[in-house]
């Protein structure tokens, strides 16, 4: 009588952790579909870009204004040096 106790209680724990197993392996699958789908749709803008355009209105810059306009800085950043880094 106990050794059947035993096996009804060993087939028991069997049975809960093959039921266990299944929910696990069923999540993992599920989850690589899900990184599957987030791969191709990664894969998918990387090949090819939306390019988005701007709607606003182009404005026309009267002559005027761009005459006033503040002058480049471009002498504040630096200046370009020719020949090598000696002074040769």
């Amino acid at each position: 009588m106990i050794e059947l106790g035993h096996f009804l209680i060993c087939l028991a724990l069997i049975a809960v952790l093959a039921y266990q197993q299944r929910l696990h392996a069923r999540h993992i699958a599920e989850r690589e579909k899900e990184w599957a789908l987030e791969r191709g749709a990664l894969l998918q803008r990387i090949q090819h870009p939306e390019v988005i355009v701007s709607q606003a209105p182009e404005r026309e810059v009267p002559d005027e204004e761009f005459l006033t306009a503040e002058p480049d800085e471009i002498d504040l950043v630096g200046s370009v040096q020719t020949g090598s880094p000696n002074g040769d």
